[in-house]
C-alpha cells in the first residue's frame, strides 16, 4: 500500500532534480523552487503526481502517467527534443514555455494543456493534437508554425504574436477574444475554426490569411484589411459567418458552401482562377474588382444570391450565371467571352456592359431596368425571358448584332436596331410581347415568333425570311424597308396578325400564302405570285411569272397601277347593287396575266 504522503518534496535554489526514467507517484508534490534546475531526459518517465516547478528546467523523453506538470509564472520550461505523443501527461504553463526542437513536436490526443504565460516556438513546429485552453501569449518565429487539431479554446487575455504562422487542421478552435493580427500567417486546412459574439478577427495590411478547407463559422465576422491577402485553394471550404475582403484574395480552387456571404468592398479584389461548376454556393456581395480567368466555364448553383456594385471582369473562360444575381455595378466581358443568365436576373440603374464578348439569356427572368445602348458586346438569347422595365429601351448601335434562338421578349420598353446593326434570329420558337424596331438588316432563319408584339422594319431596315413554313410569322408585321422572302418554299401566315407593307417586298425564293389580313403600299412582286386567300380558296393555284390572282377575301391595293377598293360588293353581298366609286382603274399592261374563278369573274367590276 502506498503510505500517506503529508510532506511535499521542495528543491530549493541552487539544486537540481535530474530525471532520465522511472515513476513518481504518491498523494503529495514535487516542487522546483525558483532557482532550482530540472534535467529531465532520455527515457520514458511516468507522473502519478503533482510537479510544480519555479525554476527552469530542461526536458527530453516522454512523460506518460496521471499526474500533472505545472509550470509556474516564474518557471521556465524548455523543451529542446523533437517527438510525438512525448507529453502525456497534464500540462499547465503559466510561465515560460519554449520549445526549440529541430523538428515536429507532436501532443496526444488525451492529456489537456492550458497556457496562461508566454509560450514561445522558435525551434521547429507545434502540432497541438490534444486539448488546449489558452488565456495567455502565443509566439510563433518565423518560419515556425502551431497546428491546432483537437477543442481549442483562445480565451479573452490570448495573445498571438510572432511572424510564423498559426493553423488550424482538425477539431474546433473557439475565438473567445478580439484579435487584429498584424504579423502571423493563418492557414485553415479543416476543422472548425468558430467566432464568438463581439470577438472579430481582422488580418492588417501585410498579413496572409491562406484557406484550404474546413469550416469558420460562429457570431462574429473576418475581414481583410487593405493591403492583406488571402489564398484560398484546393479543399472544400464552408462560410457560415461574413467574411468581408478588402485586400486582395485569389480564389484558386475548392467550393466554398454553406450559409455565410462573402463581402468583397470597394478596395476588395477577388481573383477566381480556376474552372468549375457549383463552387461558389454562399452569397457574394461586389463592390470591388472581381476577376474570373479561369480557362473554362465557371458556373455558379441555383441557390445562393450574387450582388454586384463594383466591378466584374470576365476575361479568362465564360461565367453561367445559374443563381440570382442583382447587379448595378460595371460587368466586362472580354473577347470571345461570355456570361449566361439563367436565372433571377436584375440588371438596375447602375450597371454598365462593356467589352466585346458576349450576354447570353437562357433561362429564368432577366429584368432590365435601366437604358441601354449596346456598342461593342455580342447579344444572345436563346431562352428564359428578357423583360425590359419602362423607360429602359435596349439599342443596338451600328456594328453589334442581336441573336435570338429562343425565349421571350416582353416588357414597357422596345427593342431597336440601328442602322448597320444586325440580327440572326434562328432555330427555335421564340415569343414577342413588345416591339422591335430594326433600322438594320435582320436575317431571319428559322423558328416561330408569336405574342402581343410587333416587328417594325423601318425604311432603313432590311428583314431577309430565309427559310420556309406555315404560321412562322405570328406577330405584326409592319415593313417599310426592304422584305424578302428567299425561302424553298411556301411561306405560309397566320390568319391573326396583321401585316403591313409601305416599302419594297420581294419574293424570290418560294411563293407566299397570306393567310393573315394584308395592307400594302408600292410593292414590288417579283418571279411568284402573292395569294390572299382570306376566305375559301386554294391558295397554290394561279401563279405565273408576273401574274396576279384574285381568289376572294379582300385584295387591298392603294397604288395607281393596282387598287382595289374595300367595298366590293363581291365582299359584302349586300351591297351588291350598290356601284361603288372607283377613282382608280386597274390595267394589266401587255404581256401580263389575269387569273380569277369563274363564279366571280362578274362581281368585280371596274
Amino acid at each position: 500500500m502506498e503510505p500517506e504522503r503529508k510532506q511535499p518534496v521542495v528543491f530549493a535554489a541552487g539544486t537540481n532534480f535530474t530525471w532520465t526514467g522511472g515513476t513518481i507517484g504518491g498523494l503529495a508534490d514535487v516542487t522546483l523552487q525558483s532557482g532550482a534546475t530540472g534535467t529531465w531526459s532520455t527515457g520514458g518517465k511516468v507522473l502519478n503526481t503533482t510537479i510544480a516547478s519555479h525554476g527552469t528546467v530542461t526536458g527530453g523523453g516522454s512523460i506518460s502517467g496521471s499526474g500533472t506538470l505545472n509550470n509556474t509564472a516564474t518557471g521556465i520550461l524548455d523543451i529542446t527534443f523533437t517527438g510525438g505523443s512525448q507529453q502525456l501527461v497534464f500540462l499547465n504553463n503559466a510561465g515560460t514555455l519554449n520549445y526549440t526542437g529541430a523538428g515536429v513536436w507532436s501532443t496526444n490526443s488525451a492529456p489537456l494543456m492550458t497556457n496562461s504565460g508566454t509560450w514561445n516556438i522558435t525551434g521547429g513546429n507545434w502540432a497541438m493534437v490534444s486539448a488546449l485552453t489558452n488565456t495567455g501569449t502565443i509566439n510563433i518565429a518565423a518560419t515556425r508554425s502551431l497546428t491546432h487539431s483537437n477543442t481549442t479554446n483562445l480565451n479573452a487575455g490570448t495573445v498571438l504574436t510572432g511572424t510564423g504562422t498559426m493553423a488550424v487542421s482538425g477539431g474546433t478552435t473557439t475565438h473567445n477574444f478580439p484579435w487584429t493580427n498584424t504579423t502571423l500567417g493563418f492557414t485553415q486546412s479543416g476543422g472548425t475554426w468558430s467566432l464568438s459574439a463581439s470577438n472579430p478577427v481582422v488580418f492588417a495590411t501585410g498579413t496572409n490569411f491562406t484557406w484550404t478547407g474546413g469550416t469558420i463559422s460562429g457570431l462574429a465576422d473576418v475581414t481583410l484589411q487593405s493591403g492583406a491577402t488571402g489564398t484560398w485553394s484546393t479543399g472544400g471550404k464552408v462560410l457560415n459567418t461574413a467574411l468581408t475582403n478588402n485586400g486582395t484574395v485569389t480564389w484558386s480552387g475548392g467550393q466554398i458552401s454553406g450559409s455565410g456571404t462573402v463581402n468583397n468592398t470597394a478596395t476588395g479584389i477577388l481573383d477566381i482562377t480556376f474552372t468549375g461548376g457549383s463552387q461558389q454556393l454562399v452569397f457574394l456581395n461586389n463592390a470591388g474588382t472581381l476577376n474570373y480567368t479561369g480557362a473554362g466555364v465557371w458556373s455558379t448553383n441555383s441557390a445562393p444570391l450574387m450582388t454586384n456594385s463594383g466591378t466584374w471582369n470576365i476575361t479568362g473562360g465564360n461565367w453561367t450565371m445559374a443563381s440570382a444575381l442583382t447587379n448595378t455595378g460595371t460587368i466586362n466581358i472580354a473577347a470571345t467571352r461570355s456570361l449566361t443568365f439563367s436565372n433571377t436576373i436584375n440588371l438596375n440603374a447602375g450597371t454598365v456592359l462593356t467589352g466585346t464578348g458576349t450576354i447570353v439569356i437562357n433561362g429564368g427572368t432577366t429584368t432590365h431596368n435601366f437604358p441601354w445602348t449596346n456598342t461593342t458586346l455580342g447579344f444572345t438569347q436563346s431562352g428564359g425571358t428578357w423583360s425590359l422595365s419602362a423607360s429602359n429601351p435596349v439599342v443596338f448601335a451600328t456594328g453589334t448584332n442581336f441573336t435570338w434562338t429562343g425565349g421571350t421578349i416582353s416588357g414597357l420598353a422596345d427593342v431597336t436596331l440601328q442602322s448597320g446593326a444586325t440580327g440572326t434570329w434562328s432555330t427555335g420558337g421564340k415569343v414577342l410581347n413588345t416591339t422591335i424596331t430594326s433600322h438594320g438588316t435582320v436575317t431571319w432563319s428559322g423558328g416561330s415568333i408569336s405574342g402581343s408584339g410587333t416587328l417594325n422594319n423601318t425604311a432603313t431596315g432590311i428583314l431577309d425570311i430565309t427559310f420556309t413554313g406555315g404560321s412562322q410569322q405570328l406577330v405584326f408585321l409592319n415593313n417599310a424597308g426592304t422584305l424578302n422572302y428567299t425561302g424553298a418554299g411556301v411561306w405560309s401566315t397566320h390568319s391573326a396578325p396583321l401585316m403591313t407593307n409601305s416599302g419594297t417586298w420581294n419574293i424570290t425564293g418560294g411563293n407566299w400564302a397570306m393567310v393573315s389580313a394584308h395592307q400594302h403600299g408600292h410593292d414590288q412582286y417579283r418571279r411568284h405570285a402573292i395569294a390572299h386567300p382570306q376566305q375559301h380558296h386554294e391558295p397554290e393555284r394561279g401563279h405565273g411569272a408576273h401574274g396576279h390572282r384574285y381568289d376572294g377575301g379582300q385584295w387591298w391595293h392603294h397604288h395607281a397601277q393596282l387598287p382595289v377598293d374595300q367595298h366590293d360588293p363581291w365582299l359584302h353581298p349586300e351591297r351588291r347593287n350598290v356601284e361603288p366609286e372607283r377613282k382608280q382603274p386597274v390595267v394589266f399592261a401587255t404581256g401580263t396575266n389575269f387569273t380569277g374563278p369563274a363564279e366571280r369573274s362578274a362581281g368585280w367590276r371596274m
